[in-house]
């Protein structure tokens, strides 16, 4: 009767709990700077724009560091390589609303006009195109593109859907699509400002239009060349271009920026210096290198080891450990995703990530190395780069990719919690990582199995032979080396270290707090099928291995009372071998080292549980039939009973009444063991709520969550198994007398 209520209250108490301990946002603005403190300074710049040139005549004593796209320049500014970066001020203004820590300097260095460009031999295609930007102009669209490319609705930022005619041919058109928001890749499509100014322009003479999307250092020799018809990718307008090519009338007037860290809002929020991290609690992944890294550093900081991620930024903002040291593009997720953290400037180090390989797969990372560089040159790598490390969520996908399969299936090893690598959206694992190793199969022609682990599962499991390759912001390193193989590195970065910026923070409202937990943890891209898709896999386990270890346990039980040694002895040896190992190691032991033919983690699970669950299901029935009184038996022989019979109708019926109820409380302790089964690649219940939590980072209400459905499902079998112990049971069940017939 009271049941309903417990739960309710419980689950009511446990969602206070979770609201009041969700973290509280954080941050304040910096100072102000002017374009002469970059002096000294190390500036980047993309190769084959005139921001060096503006830089230097500014600020003479400037260090330019060249750059082949925005993308790279952002990574490095926020990796501390680079002091700031010189751009045209709405791509400078994109890429500080995408990438929380940097600021634009409030003084520009010069205004300027953005405008298309021509072979010189193409004047009267410049001035058709002349002819249509005014019409767009003088009819208003060219503001209402305006407003749609440089306003803040992501959703309004599609193209418009029109035939284009092509009666007079193909305009082919050359851009930069990483150049957002005038030219970028979004859903796998180049779109922004220009390429929709270019559509309208190409309906309104007769175009199709054909675009190639390359480098900018590319574009005015590809023009100069005759390769393209056209070109637009934020283009400033200057004298010295005016000489190669033809431009049309300006579309977008702006000027050039500079783009720094908001270091004075770091100071502000009381940030420590990477030194002042000795002797503080520090969290590291599992299985990673990051240990090495700060003693070699901070000898006197304490390590704490955490199984991924989210748990380490759990305990960050619960105040546990202090800071969390990880790779510096994962530290740019988790900021991202929690506004009272900030990443301290300093790094440990830079490094770099790579493909790893099992130690005799010298062929397949030959190959894969063929195809990483293939992917380089057409630019498909920084396309990547763009979609998985910038902030529109939306082109966060996989490319639809046919994988022919002649060459077999390499099977990936990866994460899935490892943000912007490798992690789950929409019930499917995506990431660079992911869609690199697609690509990378498109190309070779494999099929691609990905399995997710926890990070320290990787390199057993790639020395062990269950996997060809494995990808989740892999640290390239000389100790890890000795045990497999590295592609050439598909992105550099750097290790740094994420703290709690304390002061100045807001709190947020309780009821907000709770919705915005509830909304990204379980409504936001359906999650909550992740939870139901979890719990069938635990059911699953659960019941398979309490069958298969039931039968077992009764097939070891027998063996262990009988009279012969050569069955008693393996039998004893086999219950006190089990009991004796930690479930966990049990199961890696048959995962990695026994069962290296199967791929299929489920079965080796209920393998593992089944015999777990057998070696205690033995010692209850044999505790339980040594309770029986051996004169029944002696008189059932009298009688005429033979051994099998006297066991069926005296002895199992009396002893299945002690087994029941200490089965029941092995079987719940089985179920909730079987939260371990995502250290050998199988995604339960357990694990889906991690791979939740490695989306939010919101980890009380993932937990919260897993903690009231194991709890429930605990409560349900053993109510099942309670009835089956009633109907047992001869004084809970009512007796009929066979031959009386009751008036």
């Amino acid at each position: 009767m009271h049941k309903p209520r417990i739960l309710c209250t419980l689950a009511a108490l446990l969602v206070l709990c979770a609201a009041l301990a969700l973290p509280v946002s954080a941050g304040q603005p910096g100072g102000m700077e002017a374009p002469e403190d970059l002096a000294q300074k190390s500036v980047g710049v993309v190769t084959g724009a005139i921001y060096d040139q503006v830089l230097t005549a500014r600020v003479p004593d400037a260090r330019v560091n060249y750059f082949n796209n925005h993308t790279d320049e952002v990574a490095a500014l926020l990796a501390g390589k680079i002091d700031a970066l010189v751009t045209d001020e709405p791509m400078a203004r994109y890429i500080v609303s995408q990438s929380p820590g940097l600021r634009i300097l409030p003084e520009m260095f010069q205004q300027d006009s953005y405008a298309f460009a021509f072979p010189q031999d193409r004047a009267a295609l410049r001035d058709e195109v002349n002819g249509a930007l005014e019409q767009l102009r003088a009819d208003g669209t060219l503001q209402q593109i305006d407003a749609r490319w440089f306003g803040a609705d992501e959703a309004a930022k599609v193209l418009p859907q029109f035939d284009l005619p092509a009666e007079r041919g193909t305009l082919r058109f050359a851009t930069v699509a990483t150049s957002a928001p005038f030219s970028y890749l979004k859903d796998g499509q180049i779109v922004g400002y220009d390429i929709e100014i270019a559509m309208r322009v190409c309906r309104e003479l007769g175009y199709a239009l054909e675009i190639t999307d390359m480098d900018f250092g590319g574009i005015i020799p590809g023009i100069n060349a005759g390769k393209y018809d056209m070109a637009g990718a934020c283009i400033t307008v200057t004298e010295e271009r005016k000489q190669s090519v033809l431009f049309s009338d300006p579309d977008y007037t702006g000027g050039i920026a500079a783009v720094v860290r908001d270091e004075t809002a770091a100071g502000a929020a009381g940030l420590p210096a990477l030194d002042e991290l000795n002797g503080k609690k520090l969290g590291v992944n599992t299985g990673s290198v990051f240990d090495q890294v700060i003693l070699a550093r901070l000898p006197d900081a304490q390590v704490n080891y955490f199984n991924n991620l989210p748990d380490e930024t759990a305990a960050l903002l619960a105040g546990k450990i202090d800071a969390v040291v990880t790779d510096q593009p994962m530290a740019r997720y988790v900021v991202s995703q929690n506004e009272g953290l900030a990443i301290l400037p300093e790094m440990f180090r830079e490094d770099s990530y790579a493909f790893a390989f099992p130690l005799d797969h010298t062929g397949l990372q030959a190959q894969v190395n063929e195809a990483l560089a293939k992917l380089q040159a057409d630019g498909v790598l920084a396309q990547a780069d763009e979609k998985w490390f910038g902030g529109n969520e939306a082109a966060q996908v996989l490319p639809e990719l046919e994988l022919t399969g002649e060459n077999g299936t390499l099977r990936f090893a990866t994460t899935g919690s490892s943000a912007p690598f490798s992690f789950m959206k929409d019930g499917q694992v995506v990431g660079y990582d992911v869609e690199l190793a697609l690509r990378i199969c498109a190309e070779l022609g494999y099929k691609l199995e990905i399995a997710t682990m926890d990070f320290g599962g990787i390199i057993p499991g790639l020395t062990s032979g269950k996997y060809d390759m494995a990808g989740a912001c892999i640290t390239v390193t000389e100790e890890r080396k000795g045990s497999v193989l590295f592609s050439d590195p598909d992105y550099t970065g750097g290790i740094v270290a994420i703290v709690r910026a304390e002061s100045g923070a807001a709190s947020a409202g309780l009821w907000q707090r709770i919705q915005s937990g509830f909304y990204k943890t379980f409504l936001l891209e359906n999650r909550w099928q992740l939870f139901v898709q979890g719990l069938g896999v635990t059911i699953l386990i659960s019941l398979l291995s309490a069958v298969f270890g039931t039968v077992l346990g009764f097939g070891v039980c027998m063996a262990r009372r009988s009279r012969h040694r050569l069955a008693s002895a393996p039998a004893r040896v086999f219950v006190r071998l089990v009991q004796g190992v930690p479930v966990l190691v049990f199961l890696m032991i048959l995962f990695y080292l026994v069962f290296t033919g199967v791929d299929n983690g489920i079965v080796v699970a209920v393998a593992g549980f089944s015999i777990n669950f057998a070696a205690y299901v033995s010692e209850m029935m044999r505790t339980a039939i040594d309770t029986v009184d051996p004169g029944q038996l002696e008189a059932a022989a009298a009688l005429g009973f033979n051994r099998v019979r006297a066991f069926c109708k005296i002895t199992a019926p009396q002893a299945i009444r002690y087994i029941l109820p200490v089965y029941r409380g092995e079987f719940i302790s089985m179920v909730k063991m079987t939260s371990i089964v995502g250290y050998i690649t199988i995604q339960d219940l357990t694990r889906m709520s991690d791979i939740v939590r490695g989306l939010t980072y919101d980890a009380f209400f993932s937990l919260i969550s897993t903690a009231v459905i194991y709890f429930a499902l605990a409560n349900l079998l053993a109510a099942a198994l309670s009835l089956l112990e009633a109907r047992v049971d001869p004084k809970q069940r009512k007796r009929k007398v066979k031959g009386v017939v009751m008036q």
